[in-house]
């Protein structure tokens, strides 16, 4: 039953799901997952490290027998037994009872198009789907079985018999009780559930249709029909096989061997496109302490995974998934295969309508084969291809690739033929396959690549060009299925025929050219018909561009970035010590880059390091995905470069850019590594690029183990991604300075499995020095989990609020290993640390002074003896003993700088108050630093800030620091519109900026809630929120902390809150869930309010223009004392960025477009009249050469 042939949408069909739970795996599931799979061991240990040794018949096991079990009857259910066959000394030594009907708690998840959202409905209660569902039984039906731990909890063989037993009583309570027939029931099963639909299939009789996704092979390969799925369960049962093979820790989770009436090898049923190794086997992860629940996820394993996808996309692809009968896939791929025989049983579509399949029913096992692509293009064409090569010197013949292109309407299909033997007279069968029906070919582009004569005393040379007399190309797809489905008389398929034009018996494609061989000129015989006036546009197309075209349909109306010889480029020597920034993309360290922005020459200079020989990518994201990126693809070849400029559009290739903005200056491939130095404007003014800025961007990454042919990149697999980088900032650190010395500090910390976010803090003292000492920077140390479960590192400077010692109150926690911070447990001592000194957060490297300014050590010199440490931890899916390591290397030195630095903490105070509601597309938070706090602190000189820290949680967006003075606003201290809460490195200002007494500073951030039902408020978890900014400066002032937050009375006004008891302390820092004087907490009245039908925007107007009550202090508990507490916006006039003057395109005299292409300035006129007499010529050779 084709799902579109319900009714046109499947949705007329019922599906069913059956979706198996154990009562266990509400509570718990990480903890019944691995007490299940221990459970199993002794048969995993057995089955991957025992294959074929002895091993007894039995073992008892916590009151489990692993032999011959005896009947077991479960009421209406029916019987159970598993006698001699369910046991095997290789392939299956253990047998085991089944868990309780309470324990399995199978249930059916009943869905209809009337009802797409379904009814769980219990194994136990079948009368729901009478009173509770639209289940119509003359309807086709879909039983949807899932395999091992794709539900929420399936033991490997616990269970089975019991699941079994209760889809076939389904099956025969749905017939008994609304007239079902079961030949109207197909069953599909994944994995494990293959066989559990088997054993349903052999208790209902007449059952319809088994689909089995990959049966899974560990203890039912090459057992018994009785064990295993097998061709007498159903009427008709198909199997698609994609993890075939050897069972193993890396894979081979499915059968090899054939169990259906047809079974289907994709790609031979074993290595399936994209599903490139994991480092990992799959079941090292699944059985890891500390990733059990990616081990459980990942353990299917991407081949075995296949199946499911390709059955899925047969449900609604237009492609046929068309498969042959073939001895073996080697067979298959010589291309000995493509036909459907005389009574059409040869061929059968894989998938959904597998039973359409002509053939006989009663034959088992019957093996077809076919090829499939990666999840972008799953379902393939297969082309027959055969070469007829021209006349020669007999036995004779070079070795060499051919690259055929075949000319459609709609697409270019590319093909490269390689490391074959070509001999004259010769007629040479190749098996293709491509992703689209390439339709009707009009004509065909070969090029020749010769790589030595085959013998040396041959007089002929194909060297220089190889004779073809004719191409002959065969959709496979086409010519077969098609008239299969249509009911035409089977025949020989049709053969397109492609020949030299005019009387010319032989076309020679000559070493290095693009030769057209057609019947070009008999398709313009009628110049007016839409398929010939298409391919003319394709010719004219292709000589305007300077040569034919490449590469897949979407690149056709791009020009063709040329290669460049290597020897062009000027002497440059790769020197990545002269470079100021660098980065490694990936994590085995094959992709690394190095650049050097430059803001007078507005341009940056790239150096890529990558251990590859094939091509490579690289470029700029927003966001991390490929649509609105920039990017160039690049391979060395022969001696020379080739440079693409790309951009993205989709989760595709990125389409060829219309002009070209990467300058080449270096390539070099030696036996490892490919190197490549470019340069490219900061702002190239094309739209098709990605101007650079000081904001996050992302630094995307591919590269292939091979270089594309002819100019085409295909999928680059596993071998991609991204990373945050500042591009224009300057870099976190120089050298490390010579006379720095360095001071380690370590944490090592188990988290609590029953909290999302954990803090910790202890405290540290720095070495007893007698004279004097500056910070300078840190560098971070990432150990065990910490980088997935460490959120950020803050060291405070703890002292006293006269600067005396704390020796008498900090030194009894030295040494201590600590406590969980803001909890009772936590010393009161503990909050005399306050200021910042070190703030290190997710993405963030380190940070380093410049060479002028240094923190001072030691209460004696005007800095901190005691220092706390607050690490953040973030333990999401709460799994039990995962401890976290890592080190900060702390960098000092003795000889001072010219000035004493300090921190400076601005933005919200973090409070209640900082609330973003739910399903709020840009909600904005404000915090000032008033001109009454900077008059009061600033020293009349003012202070230098030379690095900013900007932070907030996951639904901020953007965050912006703005600076007022007096009237004017001057620009941004610090912005950044592609905020990531995964990147929060801190930024040194390439140019310092002046703070002076009155200035005021503001700092926005802008959230997304979206995608959150509840509002978001202030706190320590990484799902609540933050809005802070740190400012590094000199000289060393008092002031340390100059936030606001809202008055109590724009809260309740806004939010329509009952109002706060009048003896509550609302200036407490800290505090997120105030009680509301109706006796309700904060957080409950926020989110009962009726947000979706409140104006946010009005609301957040009014919120962020009221007064705010500022908090300015020196350290914890001494307040600087102000003319007024309240603050909000400055009178000033706004300040707007200086207009980008860099893109002009158009000269006023001329009316040209100046562009840059490799750097060399060339100007463009418009092609019409060249591209008119072109037509003409091509019009006029077409004729000439008709007539002859």
């Amino acid at each position: 039953m084709h799902m579109a042939g319900c009714g046109s949408v499947w949705w007329w069909c019922v599906l069913v799901m059956c979706v198996v739970l154990t009562a266990a795996s509400h509570n718990n599931p990480v903890a019944t997952i691995v007490s299940r799979l221990f459970q199993d061991i002794p048969a995993l240990k057995f089955t991957l490290f025992n294959s074929g040794q002895q091993q007894e018949s039995s073992t008892q096991r916590s009151g489990q027998n692993y032999g011959v079990l005896p009947r077991l009857c479960y009421g209406e259910l029916g019987c159970l037994e598993t006698g001699p066959d369910f046991l095997h000394q290789q392939y299956r030594s253990y047998n085991m009872e089944p868990n309780s009907r309470q324990q399995i708690n199978v249930m059916f998840h009943v869905r209809s198009r009337e009802d797409p959202s379904g009814v769980v409905v219990g194994a136990t209660d079948l009368n729901q789907v009478l009173t509770s569902t639209s289940f119509t039984p003359n309807r086709p039906t879909k039983i949807i079985i899932h395999g091992f731990l794709n539900g929420r909890d399936m033991p490997w063989l616990e269970g089975i018999g019991d699941e079994y037993l209760k889809v076939a009583h389904f099956i025969n309570w749905l017939k008994e009780h609304t007239g079902l027939s079961p030949s109207n029931v197909h069953i599909i099963g994944h994995s494990l559930g293959s066989h559990v639909a088997g054993y349903a299939g052999e208790r209902v009789t007449g059952l319809g249709r088994i689909t089995g996704l990959d049966p899974a092979d560990p203890f039912f390969q090459f057992m018994p029909p009785a064990v295993r799925l097998d061709p007498t369960d159903a009427n008709f049962v198909d199997v698609i096989h994609t993890d075939a093979g050897q069972f193993s820790l890396s894979g081979g989770y499915g059968l090899l061997q054939p169990v259906g009436h047809v079974d289907f090898y994709p790609n031979g049923g074993k290595q399936q496109a994209g599903c490139e190794q994991s480092p990992t086997p799959p079941l090292f992860a699944l059985l890891s302490d500390s990733n059990i629940l990616r081990g459980v996820e990942d353990s299917l394993g991407c081949n075995h995974m296949r199946a499911v996808t390709l059955f899925r996309d047969s449900i609604t692809s237009t492609c046929p998934y068309l498969a042959f009968k073939c001895p073996s896939y080697s067979h298959f791929l010589k291309g000995e295969c493509f036909r459907c025989d005389g009574d059409e049983a040869g061929c059968a579509s894989m998938g959904e309508d597998a039973n359409t399949w002509a053939g006989n029913w009663h034959q088992n096992g019957v093996q077809m084969y076919l090829s499939t692509g990666p999840p972008s293009s799953l379902c393939l064409y297969h082309y027959k291809l055969m070469v007829n090569v021209g006349p020669g010197e007999a036995g004779c013949g070079t070795r060499g690739s051919l690259n055929v292109n075949f000319i459609t309407p709609r697409y270019n299909g590319k093909f490269r033929i390689t490391n074959r033997i070509y001999e004259a007279d010769q007629t040479y069968t190749f098996t293709l396959e491509y992703k689209h029906d390439l339709g009707v070919s009009e004509g065909v582009l070969v090029t020749w690549d010769p790589q030595g004569v085959d013998s040396p005393s041959c007089r002929t040379n194909y060297n220089a060009a190889l004779p073809i007399t004719s191409l002959t190309l065969t959709n496979i797809e086409v010519s077969l299925y098609s008239r299969r489905r249509s009911g035409r008389s089977q025949g020989t398929p049709s053969e397109i025929k492609i020949c030299p034009p005019g009387n010319n018996r032989v076309a020679w494609v000559r070493s290095g050219e693009a030769l057209r061989i057609s019947s070009v000129c008999r398709v313009l015989t009628t110049l007016l018909s839409t398929r010939g006036m298409m391919l003319l546009l394709v010719l004219v197309g292709c000589v305007l561009s300077g040569g034919w075209v490449e590469g897949t349909h979407q690149d056709n109306h791009h020009h063709h970035h040329q290669p460049l010889d290597l020897s062009a480029f000027p002497a440059y020597l790769p020197s990545t010590t002269t470079h100021t920034h660098q980065s490694v993309l990936d994590s085995h360290g094959v992709f690394t880059v190095f650049w050097t922005p430059d803001l007078q020459k507005n341009e940056v200079i790239w150096e890529i390091h990558a251990r590859t020989l094939g091509w490579i990518g690289f470029g700029f994201s927003s966001n991390g995905n490929m649509a609105g990126s920039d990017f160039l693809t690049a391979w060395v070849e022969d001696g020379q470069l080739y440079l693409q400029d790309r951009h993205g559009t989709g989760e595709t290739l990125p389409p060829l850019d219309d002009h070209h903005d990467w300058r080449p200056l270096y390539a070099h491939e030696n036996d490892t590594h490919t190197v490549l130095v470019v340069a490219r404007d900061i702002n190239t003014c094309d739209s098709q690029d990605y101007p650079l800025t000081n904001e996050t961007v992302r630094l995307m990454y591919a590269w292939s183990d091979t270089d594309p042919v002819d100019g085409n990149i295909y999928y680059h697999g596993p071998n991609r991604g991204s990373k945050y980088a500042f591009v224009l900032v300057p870099f976190y650190r120089q050298d490390l300075p010579q006379d720095a010395e360095v001071w380690t500090v370590e944490q090592s910390v188990t988290m609590p499995h029953l909290q999302e976010t954990f803090y910790w803090c202890h405290v540290e003292k720095v070495p007893k020095w007698e004279n004097k000492h500056h910070y300078i920077g840190y560098d971070m140390i990432y150990g065990n989990n910490s980088r997935t479960n460490l959120h950020h590192v803050v060291v405070f400077e703890c002292m006293n609020n006269d600067g005396s010692s704390l020796e008498s109150t900090m030194e009894q926690y030295v040494g201590h290993p600590g406590y969980e911070c803001y909890t009772p447990n936590m010393p009161d001592h503990f909050f005399l640390c306050e200021r910042f000194l070190i703030t290190w957060a997710i993405g963030s490297e380190g940070d380093m002074s410049p060479d002028n300014a240094g923190f001072p050590l030691g209460d004696k010199h005007g800095g901190a003896t005691y220092f706390l440490f607050q690490s953040h931890y973030d333990n999401q899916h709460m799994q039990p003993d995962v401890t976290v390591d890592w080190a900060m290397n702390i960098y000092y030195t003795d000889k001072l700088r010219e000035m004493d630095a300090g921190t400076m903490t601005l933005g919200h105070t973090l409070l209640y108050s900082l609330t973003v509601p739910p399903r709020s597309p840009s909600w904005q938070l404000t915090g000032h630093c008033s001109s009454a706090c900077t008059s009061a602190s600033i020293p009349p000189q003012g202070i230098n800030v030379f690095i900013s820290f900007i932070h907030a949680h996951y639904i901020a967006t953007s965050l912006r620091l703005r600076h007022f003075r007096g009237s004017e606003e001057l620009p941004p201290i610090a912005e950044d519109f592609n905020f990531s809460a995964d990147f929060q490195q801190s930024r040194r200002l390439y140019k310092e900026i002046k703070l002076l007494p009155g200035d005021h500073l503001t700092l926005e951030c802008y959230y997304d809630s979206r995608k959150r039902d509840n509002a978001t408020f202030a706190g320590w978890g990484s799902r609540d929120e933050m809005c802070s900014a740190f400012l590094h400066y000199y000289p060393r002032i008092d002031m340390s902390l100059c936030q606001s937050s809202p008055e109590v009375q724009v809260i309740n006004d806004n939010f329509r809150l009952s109002g706060f008891p009048k003896d509550m302390n609302m200036g407490d820092l800290y505090v997120f869930d105030p009680e509301m004087a109706d006796g309700r907490r904060y957080q409950e009245a926020v989110n009962a309010l009726p947000w979706d039908s409140l104006d946010h925007q009005k609301i957040n107007t009014r919120i962020t223009q009221a007064d705010q009550l500022i908090r300015c202090q020196y350290n914890y508990g001494h307040f600087v004392k102000l003319d007024t507490n309240l603050t909000r916006y400055p009178k000033a006039t706004p300040y707007v960025s200086p207009e980008d003057k860099t893109c002009s395109y158009t000269h006023a005299s001329s009316g040209q477009t100046e562009m840059i292409s490799y750097g060399q300035r060339t100007t463009h006129t418009n092609g019409l009249v060249l591209g008119n007499i072109l037509l003409v010529v091509l019009v006029s050779l077409c004729t000439k050469d008709m007539s002859s």
